[in-house]
């Protein structure tokens, strides 16, 4: 029978030893937009990065997916790179020129200073001699200038120039076959790819799952390991917690295991740093500042992915909550009870949906809520919220893989003022005797379990107190009363 080590290999982390013979070994992949990044690098970047990848020249192979997003974004991402370029070029003139001009206003208008130090320090003068070095400076050198004059791709085509470095597409009956796949697997979260899902444009969502799936059936073929270099930063490639990476998702490792493809896959600052530990006596490589600016970008990249999904939310928050209605079953000056429906028009992950107090309440709240009502399926606990004395949020969230259908969710909320001194011994919230949870005495009912008490003794018709719902449905006169004749 195999070991444990055998059957989890997946799950293992390598050893330094593993590490470096597939380094020796591997022929080396990238993604598109590891040769797309280069044009977006500065100049001594992109050649630290370059002359990395020319270590693997005999042994380095480019998927089909790869190069056909690569040419079909090149142009693109040039005149991209060149505005980024030149914005910051006219941003740090002129921040320059008005960190020059609010020193000079600031002495100039300091009496202390006088007006002949004030000539002395030439201060015209020097911003005249920065304001031309600045100008002398070679701003062009920093990015591609034009798409006919392109240096990035002459290299990507001399990297890539050998016989069979270039993979073979998809025939239109496996990529039908595949993309049916990848919607199971983009339904399913599995990786890579299902957090391109809403991707607009033909096949654009699944250049990762098809990229993932030509190396795979590429490493088999060969029998050799592979090194994939990466910019990726999402989710459906990369374990993360805290807000870091600390490896590859196990899935994507277990596939590769599966499929017999052994595979290192690495994000560009990761391959950099090993360039240059593994790096011969004979080999010039120096890739610290590359380093440096592979992860400014990578963090640009998690900024600007982050900002996407908080639109997306906001857009799905506002085009998936519909028809909410509000429909009050009690209030007084510190309660509110009620209900609150809406409509989900689509399957979703979470929603909240907004309720109001009105009246205000004096000051902010407790509220608790139940998911009274709702489509089949729904198995989650929903939960409140609030930090205003005149609105409330309610938060429902699926359980982890599934989704919540479309549909009408009603939720019951109970909010109300636990903190108010009251002048006479009435009190107004009272702990219920099924649940022993917040029991609003004026709504007569439990803000968890809904209970509801009988307030007039079945004996003799008298009133129940709050401090004797415990003994309902009798007052607590008349339950003393039967308790001391059963005794007798």
């Amino acid at each position: 029978m195999p070991s444990i080590k055998d059957v989890f290999k997946w799950a293992l982390p390598l050893t330094e030893k593993e590490k470096k013979e597939i380094w020796e070994n591997a022929v080396l992949t990238v993604d598109t937009n590891v040769l797309l990044d280069l044009y977006r690098y500065h100049k001594d970047t992109r050649e630290s990065i370059l002359n990395s990848l020319k270590l693997f020249k005999g042994r380095i192979w480019l998927s089909d997916q790869a190069a056909n997003e690569f040419f079909k974004n090149k142009n693109e991402v040039i005149y991209s790179a060149k505005e980024q370029f030149e914005a910051a070029q006219t941003s740090t003139i002129q921040n320059i020129k008005n960190k020059i001009d609010n020193i000079a206003s600031d002495i100039k208008g300091n009496r202390a200073i006088s007006k002949k130090l004030i000539d002395a320090l030439e201060l015209d003068k020097y911003k005249t001699d920065i304001l031309e070095k600045l100008d002398k400076v070679e701003w062009d050198d920093a990015y591609i200038n034009n798409t006919e004059s392109d240096n990035v791709l002459e290299n990507i085509l001399e990297l890539f120039g050998d016989n069979n470095c270039l993979g073979e597409p998809f025939s239109e009956s496996d990529k039908k076959e595949l993309i049916e796949l990848a919607n199971k697997r983009f339904e399913n979260k599995i990786p890579p790819g299902y957090a391109d899902a809403g991707k607009d444009g033909k096949d654009r969502k699944y250049g990762d799952f098809f990229l993932w799936e030509q190396i795979l059936r590429y490493g088999n073929e060969i029998k050799k390991p592979i090194i994939l270099v990466t910019s990726e930063q999402k989710e459906d490639w990369w374990e993360r917690r805290s807000g870091k990476t600390i490896g590859l998702r196990l899935e994507l490792k277990k596939e590769a295991q599966d499929r017999e493809c052994k595979i290192l896959v690495l994000q560009t600052k990761s391959f950099l740093a090993l360039a240059e530990k593994y790096k011969t006596d004979d080999q010039d490589i120096d890739n610290k500042d590359a380093i440096d600016e592979v992860k400014q970008l990578d963090k640009e990249k998690i900024n600007q992915e982050t900002h996407k999904q908080n639109k997306s939310l906001l857009h799905s928050k506002i085009h998936t909550v519909k028809d909410v209605q509000q429909e009050i079953e009690y209030i007084d000056d510190n309660s509110n009870v009620g209900y609150l429906i809406c409509t989900i028009s689509r399957p979703t992950s979470r929603f909240t949906v907004t309720g109001r107090f009105n009246p205000r309440f004096k000051i902010v709240p407790k509220v608790s809520v139940r998911l009274i009502d709702s489509p089949s399926g729904v198995y989650s606990d929903p939960h409140a919220a609030t930090g205003t004395t005149y609105d409330f949020n309610i938060h429902l969230h699926a359980e982890r893989g599934n989704a919540l259908p479309e549909g009408e969710y009603v939720f019951k909320y109970f909010a109300f003022n636990d903190s108010i001194n009251y002048f006479d011994s009435y009190e107004k919230i009272v702990n219920c005797p099924e649940c022993f949870s917040p029991y609003l005495v004026d709504a007569n009912v439990c803000t968890e379990c809904d209970y509801h008490a009988l307030r007039e003794c079945q004996a003799c018709g008298a009133e129940i107190l709050p401090q004797e719902l415990d003994c309902a449905p009798f007052c607590g006169h008349c339950a003393y009363m039967i308790e001391k004749l059963n005794e007798e």
